[in-house]
């Protein structure tokens, strides 16, 4: 029984150490509280109508997330994206239709180059919905990097 009990502890300490190393690869940069309030204020003469904080992780490979914007017909939009919470650059993407449709036009692309940037598209694209490709880069570094993109949109009739 005393064996196993050092076994056990023995196994402890070189499993706590290895937990603490694999946690410190993983960098999070997203910290939105702090950007949300600029974000919203570039809304205006808009009024606020969503809001949405897209998680980004940079890995081994390039990766795409797409996030989907439902919209009032006859109304004019303002998106506001921004883009502080990143470690490194993305490409953002609008469309006028999901990504499996035969129709897909891209209406607008920008990187996060600038930290906020804000876009109104023309009535006509946006219909009912809009969507919204993130293109990430793989991990600049060697390990896991997470960051957010923060994003506003706001109406006007």
């Amino acid at each position: 029984m005393k064996l196993f009990k050092i076994q056990v502890l023995a196994l402890a300490f070189l499993l706590i150490p290895a937990l603490s190393i694999a946690q410190s690869a993983i960098t999070d940069a997203c910290n939105w509280e702090d950007v949300k309030k600029d974000a919203k204020k570039s809304l205006k003469p808009y009024q606020y109508y969503a809001f949405k904080i897209t998680k980004i992780t940079f890995g081994q490979a390039v990766t795409e997330k797409e996030v989907e914007v439902p919209l009032f017909m006859d109304a004019d939009y303002r998106f506001v994206f921004n883009t502080k919470g990143l470690p490194q650059e993305i490409q953002i993407q609008i469309y006028n239709k999901p990504k499996m449709h035969p129709d897909r036009k891209m209406i607008h692309e920008t990187s996060s180059i600038n930290d906020q940037f804000i876009f109104e598209p023309a009535k006509k694209d946006a219909k009912n919905r809009i969507y919204v490709n993130y293109v990430i880069p793989k991990s600049a570094s060697d390990n896991i990097q997470k960051g957010c993109v923060l994003f506003y949109s706001g109406s006007k009739f």
